[in-house]
Formats: C-alpha cells, structure tokens, sequence
C-alpha cells in the first residue's frame, strides 16, 4: 500500500497508517489502519471497525494478523482493520455511542446524543478515506464495540442495518437504553449475518456500589437468546466468558469475536 495524503507511517508497526481527520461538527478524530500483508481478492479484503481504538485496536490488528496466517485452522481469513478514537481524552465517548440521555434519565458526566452524527461521519468520510487507500469489501464489513461501544453497535444496527454486515459486540451498556436490544433484534433479521455477544462472568452483578444497576451480564444474556431465534443459533455466538470482568472481557473476547465475523464475511 503506497502512503496517501494525509496519511503516515511514522512510528507505526508493519502494515499500519494513522490520519486525522474532522467531523462535520467540527470534530476531530484519529484513524487507525491495518491491511494485511496477502493479496487482496478482486472485490477487496473484509474489514473490521474497532471503536475505541486507544484501547482496542492494537489487540484487535494483532489478533487478526495472527490468527490469519493459518486461516484454514483457525477461520480467520486476511482482514483490514480499522480503529476509530476520538482526537481528546476519550470523554467524547459518551455523546458519540449515545442517542440521548439514558432511559430512566440520570446525571451523566458528560453531554449525550451524538449516535446519529458518529454513524455518518463512518458511512460518509470513514469508509471512503479507508477505500481510497486499502482495498475493502464494503460487503464485508463487521463492527467490534465494548461497554458504549456495543450500545452504539446496537443503535447502528436499528438505524443503518445494512452497514454492517457483522458485529462483535461485547458487555453492551443496555442500562443506558434497555428497549435498544428488541429494537436491534427486529432490525437484524435479514440483514445481519453474523453476531458475537459476549460478556465477563464478573459482570452479573453489576460493579460494587453501583447504585444505577449496570449490571451487563443478565441483560446481554437475553438479548443473546433473542438474536438467537431470531437470526438463528448459527449466526449468533457468544456467552459469558470465565473469569473476566467488564475491562477484561474484549481481550479475552477477541479471538472468538474474530471467527464470528468472519463466519459472517463468508456468508
């Protein structure tokens, strides 16, 4: 892959370029990309986005660059993978993976309601500054999204359905929206192929002194067993994962969460 512009490798490992780029609000943004060193099939290699890059888009670029020298023992094929993080501390994440205020309202540290711009600003100047450098198959395109993450993973899926063709979505914040999982799961029938939904064993209870009652365990269970019937036990995989707990749980998700979108790429 030659360097475009605004693109640098610089102090980037093998097969890796960051750019920056602005939101139509006026937002800034840095974008991570790992192609992978095989050949690109004719109609381009399947793609991942990882949201919270800062924290996820290393152990998922490595995961992937590992996992698919032997795809034919582990079912990972060759994938580009792309991390988004916004260009501060990470509080914007809040109003980025949320469509408002959480339901029943609460004090929140931060503002809300920015879903809607985050998703266009992927579909309309994400996907394009990835395409014009990397071969992708927009086809084949999967989402990776932890806590607010997932909860946005959800919102995408209710409002662009045909985005995503996969989702790997891990200890979903649904106390933020508790009706967001029906929603997703209506939305999903016919168009998405594959779902990973998985969660620490350590999540049950919620964290200690949690008075909101954030427990991620027994809500993304459900919302398992719903995408279940309703896409079929084929396509949706996942579960509590043993030992681990709300930080934990997408390192220790990730190889599973890998295969799961590819059984979808290859759908």
């Amino acid at each position: 892959m030659d360097e475009a512009a605004g693109w640098s490798r610089a102090t980037a490992p093998p097969g890796q370029m960051m750019r920056r780029l602005t939101g139509a609000d006026g937002q800034g943004y840095r974008l991570l990309l790992a192609t992978p060193p095989q050949a690109s099939p004719a109609s381009g290699h399947p793609a991942v986005l990882v949201l919270d890059a800062d924290l996820h888009f290393q152990i998922v670029a490595g995961a992937a660059a590992a996992l698919s020298r032997r795809t034919e023992k582990t079912r990972v094929p060759p994938l580009a993978v792309i991390g988004l993080a916004p260009d501060d501390d990470g509080a914007r994440r809040i109003r980025d993976f949320t469509d408002g205020p959480p339901d029943p309202p609460a004090a929140t540290p931060h503002p809300a309601g920015g879903a809607e711009t985050l998703l266009a600003l992927i579909e309309d100047q994400i996907l394009p500054a990835v395409a014009a450098v990397a071969a992708m198959d927009r086809a084949r395109l999967g989402l990776f999204g932890h806590s607010l993450g997932a909860l946005f993973g959800l919102y995408a899926m209710t409002r662009r359905p045909g985005l995503f063709a996969a989702y790997a979505l891990v200890s979903p914040s649904l106390w933020w929206r508790p009706a967001l999982a029906d929603q997703a799961v209506d939305a999903a029938r016919g168009r998405v192929r594959a779902l990973h939904l998985a969660w620490g064993e350590l999540e049950a209870g919620g964290e200690a002194g949690d008075a909101a009652g954030r427990a991620m365990g027994p809500r993304a269970a459900r919302a398992l067993a719903s995408f279940a019937v309703a896409l079929g036990p084929d396509a949706v995989s996942g579960g509590a994962i043993q030992d681990e707990d709300h930080g934990s749980a997408p390192v220790a998700a990730c190889p599973a969460a890998l295969r799961a979108l590819s059984r979808g790429f290859a759908a």
